[in-house]
């Protein structure tokens, strides 16, 4: 049985099946794709709609979002009102997630110009305060002002970090954390995920519908619409047990080649880690291959967490206290993998869950914060905004 059945037969239906009159018919499949060539080089994400981007730019220059700030900085409740409200009482933080600093290539699904970057940070700088992880823990219990904190940190550990956004931190002397997929940095080889995306921009429309088992109708037209599918296809992937989900990995690396030049040099080495380090970044456990761990036998999602840190230490001679859950969705991690982190003592563990930290925030499971990738300045200062505004700390959107 071919990878295509497989997923057929576990989780969908070759052709869709509608409703007609009362009666299930199936729909004919859509009409041939366009003959595709490879782009000469991988695609950027898109940018926001224009009209967003306009509005955010008049609250921007209208000064209405430093209002929102100065709003957000001095609205507090009474200590013995809106008990049902607890987390909005005394100092709340951010933790900002990045994944790289920079455009084209790997990782497909993220880019930011170093450019928009160090904008960023020099508004941080100005409007917040910001943090080390390891402060940012002590100030949850303590804190030392009543201006908004946050963190900022990275995922997986691509190259871009120590090319384009280490010159950026080390010259606003800003500390930040980096969690490593430990696995990926001693190979080299980007994880899995990676491979699939970029097999969606390189492989021919018809090759990867058959042998993939993609659902009519699926467009491959354009960069953008293959970006989509193949992140409908890692979902996919993310709900099987992880020795399918390998299974089918390893299918796709047989039946797809990808270029060499989307794989080289693209994790952070050693050597860039040690540098770092010595300059104050931080670095954390991201585990050994990024699987999904409530998809974990006990044992493998022991060695994922245990082996992880163990490589850590062993290169950087520090121990290593702080996580990252892999995609850090809700379905991504459960009770049996926050009872092992505590057994394995770690003293935190950063989720994609939105919302703010304060002192009731389990350390196990930190808010963080995912929209920081945005090349519109001010959609990143009004979404920061909203996030502080809002009283339970829920979210931020423009």
């Amino acid at each position: 049985m071919d990878l295509g059945d497989f997923l057929l037969d576990k989780y969908a239906k070759r052709q869709e099946v509608v409703q007609n009159n009362g009666s299930a018919v199936e729909m004919e499949p859509s009409e041939s794709l366009r003959s595709w060539e490879p782009p000469k080089e991988l695609p950027e994400l898109p940018t926001e709609s224009a009209l967003r981007r306009a509005i955010a730019q008049a609250l921007f220059q209208t000064g209405c979002i430093r209002v929102a700030e100065i709003i957000a900085r001095r609205w507090r409740f009474p200590s013995a009102v809106h008990k049902r409200k607890a987390g909005v009482f005394g100092p709340r933080f951010a933790i900002l997630c990045y994944h790289r600093i920079g455009t084209h290539g790997v990782p497909l699904y993220s880019g930011l110009p170093r450019s928009v970057f160090e904008k960023q940070i020099v508004y941080l700088r100005k409007h917040y305060r910001i943090l080390s992880l390891e402060e940012l823990l002590a100030e949850r219990e303590s804190p030392k002002s009543d201006k908004p904190g946050l963190a900022i940190t990275f995922d997986d550990g691509y190259a871009d970090l120590y090319s384009e956004a280490f010159p950026v931190l080390r010259k606003y002397e800003v500390p930040a954390t980096i969690y490593l997929v430990a696995g990926a940095v001693q190979s080299g080889e980007i994880p899995w995920y990676d491979r699939i995306f970029v097999a969606f921009q390189v492989a021919p429309a018809d090759q990867l519908m058959n042998e993939l088992g993609l659902p009519e109708p699926t467009r491959l037209e354009t960069p953008q619409q293959r970006l989509v599918a193949a992140a409908r296809y890692i979902f996919t992937l993310r709900a099987f047990s992880d020795t399918d989900r390998l299974a089918c990995c390893d299918y796709l690396q047989q039946r797809i080649p990808i270029p060499q030049s989307a794989l080289l040099n693209r994790m952070l080495n050693w050597n860039q880690i040690r540098e770092m380090q010595s300059a104050g970044i931080s670095f954390g456990s991201h585990t050994v291959s990024h699987p999904v761990l409530s998809r974990l036998s006990p044992q493998d999602l022991l060695r994922e967490l245990r082996d992880s840190r163990h490589v850590l230490e062993n290169e950087l001679q520090r121990p290593v206290l702080d996580f990252s859950y892999p995609f850090g969705t809700q379905d991504s991690f459960n009770d049996a993998t926050c009872i092992q982190l505590a057994a394995l003592h770690y003293r935190s563990a950063v989720t994609s869950l939105p919302g703010l930290n304060t002192r009731e925030t389990n350390p196990l499971a930190l808010h963080r914060v995912t929209y920081c990738e945005t090349s519109s300045l001010a959609i990143f200062a009004a979404r920061l905004s909203g996030l502080f505004l809002s009283a339970a700390g829920n979210t931020g959107v423009v």
